[in-house]
């Protein structure tokens, strides 16, 4: 408990100064203990209950964060919160940005005049993080002032009800959607005025590979900045590391690849997807040939090993596989001697209605969890395209890169109910397997419709006076 001494020999009886001890002594009594005796079941309901106490714990910090600043009223309303953002990065060594994130959240979520009022109950009752709260609070300076004056808690209700559903770097892919919808900014990316780059600097762009001496290949570039600008923008987006909600499932299966590695996966998907839009009857990601003995395709004992691409380089069975799902596969049977008996094409795409179709029903990766959008996704067979599987739209799904070879590699699996796809999870991400869907491109477009109605003005506002005028 508190020392009665440093509170100048009385013991302390509010809650504001009685909480934090007993904060204090719960978590260090936790410490403590082991879970030796413990289920896994429970164990689980611990973290969770843990969880939503952290969230409340958040909730508290802010309530005192509102008193410090209540202090300050008696100064010129121009120097307010800046005592108490500075003694934050003194006292609790926070950074100038974190201190500033503190007090405009306490200021959001003012159960009596911030305009997050319900964000901030649900923050008390552990139904959100933290996080959640800073991710609506950075949208609001970027909401119109009339939408905020007009329809404050229409904006707190839809923001909460998404942070109680989404993670929450899912939830601010529906804040920044929500915002550009709200100001007709732009669907891309911020900031489009790039300088142009002097002619000096246009000339010395450059680009070349070589392939070095362990097979692997080399490549180095240098753009100007307005070129590299959607290059290295689009390269930072689907390098972005897979965030799994922590309640949800894949929650055990993070995204373990190192930054270079998803730099380089997202490299070579950039030039994957530009190749199968060439302007085309159908979307062709390419072209592979495949060579094999007809002992090979059969995978017989001492068929001599495995099957190759026309420039000789070893194609494993699952590659086939997945190349058959997504690309014009041509496959070159030979004989014992060489010879070649025959050729066939063994893939067959998805045509752009199809894909059209495929973008409006999974609105880009189905996969739970994945934000990707349709145009960085590619038609995918349920049913394998080489076991039969019809390129019909009840057979196939949208899927990114990753998570296509995470589906080939047989550790989720796909199954289709009222036309519609769903994912059975491996048992060691959900023991019951119990299949789940991705709504996070749904809610993108509710969000947008959601934001084009708040555009609408309200009866009786200037707009509408003016309409009538």
């Amino acid at each position: 408990m508190i020392d009665a001494g440093v509170l100048g020999g009385a013991v302390p009886t509010h809650p504001v100064l009685c909480a934090p001890a007993l904060i204090a002594e719960a978590a260090a009594s936790l410490l403590a203990s082991s879970g030796a005796s413990l289920s896994l079941a429970e164990l689980q309901g611990a973290y969770l209950a843990l969880h939503r106490a952290e969230a409340a714990v958040a909730a508290a910090a802010l309530h005192v964060v509102r008193m410090l600043v209540e202090h300050e009223r008696p100064q010129r309303r121009k120097a307010e919160s800046t005592q108490t953002k500075a003694w934050l990065e003194r006292a609790a060594l926070l950074g100038s940005g974190d201190a500033s994130r503190l007090v405009a959240a306490a200021r959001a979520t003012d159960p009596d005049r911030g305009a997050l009022r319900g964000l901030g109950a649900a923050l008390a009752e552990g139904e959100v993080s933290r996080a959640h709260v800073d991710v609506a609070v950075k949208l609001l300076p970027r909401v119109p002032q009339r939408v905020l004056e007009e329809r404050r808690e229409d904006v707190d209700e839809h923001l909460t009800e998404k942070a109680r559903e989404f993670c929450p770097s899912d939830a601010d892919t529906l804040a920044k959607h929500l915002r550009r919808a709200l100001t007709g900014g732009p669907g891309g990316l911020d900031g489009d005025d790039w300088p142009e780059p002097p002619a000096a600097s246009f000339e010395r762009r450059q680009c070349s590979w070589h392939v070095d001496a362990f097979g692997m290949t080399q490549v180095r570039a240098s753009l100007p900045q307005a070129e590299a600008a959607p290059v290295t923008a689009l390269l930072g987006a689907l390098s972005a590391p897979t965030r799994p909600d922590p309640d949800g499932p894949g929650a055990d299966a993070p995204d373990e690849r190192t930054t270079t590695q998803r730099r380089a996966d997202a490299f070579t998907e950039v030039f994957r997807r530009a190749q199968g839009h060439d302007g085309g009857a159908e979307h062709e990601v390419g072209r592979l040939v495949v060579v094999a003995t007809e002992a090979q395709l059969a995978d017989e004992p001492g068929a001599g090993g495995a099957t190759t691409t026309h420039d000789a380089t070893p194609l494993s069975p699952t590659a086939l596989q997945r190349h058959a799902c997504d690309a014009v596969v041509d496959r070159v049977v030979l004989d014992r001697r060489g010879a070649v008996v025959r050729m066939e094409s063994v893939g067959r795409l998805a045509n752009r209605a199809q894909r059209r179709a495929l973008a409006a029903r999974d609105g880009g990766c189905a996969f739970p969890g994945c934000g990707a959008p349709a145009t960085w996704c590619e038609a995918h067979h349920v049913v394998f395209w080489s076991q039969g599987g019809a390129t019909e739209l009840s057979n196939l799904v949208l899927l990114c890169s990753r998570h296509r070879t995470e589906i080939h590699l047989g550790h989720w699996t796909i199954t289709v109910r009222d036309a519609v796809p769903w994912f059975v999870p491996p048992p060691w991400v959900d023991r019951e397997r119990t299949p789940v869907r991705n709504s996070l491109h749904q809610r993108i477009t509710e969000t947008r419709s959601f934001a084009a109605d708040l555009r609408r003005p309200t009866r009786g506002s200037p707009d509408d006076a003016d309409e009538a005028a």
